[in-house]
């Protein structure tokens, strides 16, 4: 969780672990977008994940260019998507 003026603004959270892999996504504040908050929330659970010797997987929309573009520059692997039938 990255924290300003003790307010939380971007949360990283697990959403499953195997004995391979753990996946998260992220959640910003929509007032605090841009500002590379998920990055750094992100890039720590990544590095802890990576320190146990897992492979980071990254959840998020397709149409989310900012998650896709976090999950390239942080090298986690997409490992899931919406596509929605209507």
């Amino acid at each position: 969780m990255v924290r300003r003026d003790s307010n939380p603004v971007s949360l990283c959270y697990a959403a499953r672990r195997t004995e391979c892999a753990a996946e998260a996504g992220v959640w910003t504040r929509p007032s605090a977008r841009g500002r590379g908050y998920g990055m750094l929330a992100v890039g720590v659970w990544a590095a802890e994940v990576r320190r146990l010797g897992l492979v980071p997987l990254f959840s998020c929309s397709w149409e989310n260019g900012a998650s896709r573009r976090l999950a390239a520059r942080l090298e986690l692997r997409i490992y899931a998507e919406d596509r929605h039938l209507g």
